[in-house]
């Protein structure tokens, strides 16, 4: 009878424990990171009488997690790119958004300016012609400058996003280490408090949205985390120990960053950055947004270069033959040395060559009487007389310059912000030709001469008759200009 009672009490109480452990699965349905519970129960080793074993009933041996590393591991893995490709997305649509507005969109913009062109083409003597072309060419520069603004917007508000989420890792990391130390005080996985493992669990999974990583489980449960997709990536956590992430911005690239190891110490560059949402932004980053700020920043260029050039072979109200229309001057900032010359430097950009934006060094030497222009990060140098080319902008130098007489040359702005308009007077506007062809009255054969195209004239400097300036004086030519056609008799 007392065995008997022995062995029904040990059922009791070992399923006293089981439906415990149901009601703490039922407490904690809504648990973050909670995993769900079981009671592992064992027989009791029997006695034996005689030749007879009689068991002794039950026990309960402890409270196993419903837990599968491979699972884990993989879900790890999902939601890590998960994030990386939500995170790129939503930056993605934000540029997407800044382009596809038709009332904003450079594409209206340009298609407005060349239409306000058309206009006074059509009529190049009228004043409100004129004076809408000058109102729409100043509203295209300056929606290529929102545009840029917003660009320029998404860059900050990317980085802002990219340097909070790297504290954030930092911070679980130096979480996770603290509970390495506490789960360290133990020996064997099967004696670990169940919380703890969840919360660590919880841990490493709230990184790998963030940044893939991939975890060693010792024994007793401590992990160490590192950062890629195999387990002999950087430490981030190892032990009781865990590192500092933080930023580097690029050197080749004004968009792109660099995760960092110790940023504060000994930097070392993160090798493997293939997940997580941090990779999203720096993918972005380096990606998406420098490919559209170039690809704009070629469209500013191109737009300045070939509107100038169109204009500088027309005639303004003036007589004069027209300069530039919009700019590119604002691109690098010119710092002078302390020169005794009088050199002066104008800096405009390559119509079909990418701006490196490049720190660079303009030295002259007396004794090849050239300047020399030297890429301060790679030393590359070329070198000229009045005009020098690299990265993507030419420098010209006018001026008397003395022996060691330097500039410094720093990038300021991208062409999409620089552009602005230059003319401010409509009357500076050159819409008149400077040349045309007409059939004299008396011509009798079918002679035709076609005119296809012509350049500005170049005064020689040692020629200074009166006949040769009269010839080449544009300004006698107004009047037949703005009634319409300049006679080229044959």
């Amino acid at each position: 009878m007392t065995d008997l009672l022995s062995t029904g009490i040990s059922g009791v109480r070992t399923y006293q424990r089981a439906l415990a452990t149901v009601g703490n699965n039922i407490a904690n349905v809504d648990t973050e990171g909670y995993s769900r519970q079981r009671l592992e129960i064992v027989e009791n080793a029997s006695s034996q009488k005689g030749t007879i074993n009689i068991g002794n009933g039950a026990r309960a041996v402890r409270v196993q997690r419903s837990y599968d590393q491979f699972v884990v591991a993989n879900l790890r893995s999902s939601q890590a790119q998960l994030s990386k490709h939500e995170s790129k997305l939503e930056y993605v649509t934000q540029l997407e958004n800044i382009l596809a507005d038709k009332q904003l969109s450079l594409s209206t913009s340009i298609t407005g300016f060349f239409s306000a062109v058309q206009e006074v083409s059509i009529s190049p003597s009228s004043a409100s012609g004129r004076q809408n072309l000058l109102n729409v060419a100043e509203a295209t520069a300056s929606q290529f400058g929102a545009i840029g603004e917003q660009l320029q917007q998404v860059e900050e508000d990317s980085y802002v996003d990219l340097g909070a989420q790297v504290n954030l890792i930092t911070q679980y990391a130096s979480q996770l280490a603290s509970l390495n130390l506490a789960l360290g005080r133990t020996t064997t996985l099967a004696k670990q408090p169940n919380e703890l493992l969840d919360r660590r669990d919880v841990l490493i999974q709230d990184m790998s949205k963030l940044l893939r990583v991939s975890v060693v489980e010792e024994v007793n449960g401590v992990t160490d985390v590192h950062i890629g997709d195999v387990a002999s990536g950087q430490y981030l956590v190892r032990g009781t120990t865990s590192e500092t992430l933080g930023l580097q911005r690029s050197t080749n690239n004004s968009d792109g960053v660099n995760l960092v190891l110790n940023p504060h110490l000994r930097p070392q560059t993160v090798t493997q950055v293939v997940g997580g949402s941090i990779a999203g932004i720096m993918e972005f980053r380096e990606g998406s947004l420098t490919s559209l700020r170039d690809e704009l920043d070629t469209l500013s260029q191109v737009f300045v270069s070939e509107v100038n050039d169109v204009h500088a072979l027309g005639i303004n109200a003036y007589g004069d033959f027209g300069g530039e229309l919009f700019s590119l001057g604002n691109i690098y900032n010119v710092s002078p040395g302390l020169n005794e010359g009088t050199a002066f430097v104008t800096i405009s950009a390559q119509a079909d060559v990418a701006i490196e934006r490049l720190s660079m060094d303009l030295t002259y030497a007396d004794d090849t009487q050239k300047w020399t222009l030297t890429n301060a990060a790679t030393k590359e140098s070329v070198s000229g007389v009045n005009e020098l080319t690299m990265g993507g902008i030419k420098v010209a130098l006018s001026g008397v310059p003395i022996d060691g007489d330097t500039f410094s040359l720093e990038p300021s702005k991208r062409p999409i912000d620089a552009l602005e308009l230059v003319v401010s007077d409509h009357s500076s506007i050159a819409a008149g030709g400077a040349v045309s062809v007409a059939r004299a009255s008396v011509n009798t054969s079918a002679t035709k001469m076609v005119l296809n195209g012509y350049s500005t004239p170049i005064v020689a400097n040692e020629d200074t008759s009166m006949d040769t300036l009269l010839r080449n004086n544009i300004a006698k030519w107004q009047l037949q200009v703005w009634e319409g056609v300049i006679t080229l008799l044959l």
